[in-house]
């Protein structure tokens, strides 16, 4: 009799530290689901950002992409777009990757 009592009593203790765990905590779990479940959202807009940020690269400028001519189209928040002049065909880069293609860019002539 005493040990059903024991065992009652702690699984009303155990429910009530649960309880005050999520309370206390709990926007924390929110927000560490959020961040693992948008992380390549998350990712594609902070490299999105940072390139268009950049001085280095307009719309419309003639680029080297991999060694091969292209104009960039388009800059957007998680894509870009770049035409290849040769080819005349579009594709787009997800601005998480761009960091793996080689980009270069001609001096301009004075």
């Amino acid at each position: 009799m005493i040990f059903l009592y024991i065992i009652e009593n702690n699984h009303v203790i155990m429910e009530e530290a649960v309880g005050l765990l999520f309370a206390k905590y709990g926007w924390m779990f929110i927000t560490m689901f959020f961040m693992f479940f948008f992380k390549g959202a998350i990712e594609n807009l902070y490299y999105g950002v940072r390139f268009m940020m950049g001085s280095e690269y307009n719309i419309d400028d003639i680029v080297y992409l991999n060694s091969k001519k292209c104009r960039i189209i388009r800059m957007g928040i998680y894509r870009t777009t770049f035409y290849m002049v040769d080819e005349t065909r579009k594709f787009h880069i997800p601005n998480n990757k761009l960091q793996n293609h080689i980009i270069e860019k001609e001096l301009r002539q004075n």
